[in-house]
């Protein structure tokens, strides 16, 4: 009995001195690893100097491209709670729009993103799809978030 617990005894010692777990970690395959980039509704492609093209909507992922990462996660609003989109839970583009911010210089930001959102709807520019196909056609994964 003595001879078994020393021998116990000694294989315990010899795995925690190599390092070895008692029961190894799951294998998780050839399964490659993903690496996200999650934009967080960061539009500043929309606050380019000059007109907009719908080329610009190409630029979030084109920048990604070369890098190492393997997933877009692309927020659906611009910014933080305007959406590109028909919905009856997210805020309507220019749901804040009143006359002091057409006219006052210190809401350029907001009536740029204005300017562009309008224009996106108007010319029926679907944001997530355009952002979608490019990151497919450069190989990268997207999520909308």
């Amino acid at each position: 009995m003595r001879v078994r617990c020393v021998a116990t005894y000694l294989a315990v010692v010899a795995c925690v001195a190599s390092g070895v777990a008692w029961s190894a970690p799951p294998v998780v395959g050839d399964r490659a690893s993903r690496f996200f980039y999650n934009d967080d509704g960061d539009r500043v492609v929309f606050l380019l100097k000059g007109p907009f093209h719908k080329r610009q909507l190409d630029y979030p992922v084109d920048v990604l491209v070369g890098t190492g990462i393997t997933t877009l996660v692309f927020c659906a609003n611009m910014g933080s709670d305007q959406a590109y989109y028909p919905s009856k839970v997210a805020s309507a583009l220019g749901w804040r729009e009143v006359e002091n911010t057409r006219r006052n210089p210190r809401f350029t930001y907001f009536n740029r993103l204005h300017e562009i959102g309008t224009m996106l709807r108007d010319r029926k520019i679907d944001v997530l799809g355009t952002v979608m196909r490019r990151a497919a056609r450069q190989g990268l994964e997207f999520v909308p978030s």
